[in-house]
């Protein structure tokens, strides 16, 4: 199948671009996700075929464009 990765190193960055930016840390919780690289996807299994590979990026891209809601 396919499972989260976590770039830590790229977690740090984003704290630290906060940390030393004019409007410093915001207040609350953080939620970092792929928009900031800290997670991805790893490559899909191969029980794959490339046309349900292609139907599953099709409809993420879809979420990132805001046409598909959950």
């Amino acid at each position: 199948m396919t499972s989260v990765l976590h770039n830590i190193p790229q977690v740090y960055e984003s704290i630290m671009e906060d940390y030393y930016s004019e409007e410093g840390i915001p207040a609350g919780d953080i939620i970092l996700s792929h928009e900031e690289f800290v997670t991805e996807l790893s490559p899909f299994g191969t029980m794959f075929t490339q046309k349900e590979i292609d139907f599953i990026l099709h409809e993420m891209e879809r979420y990132e464009r805001g046409d598909l809601v959950f």
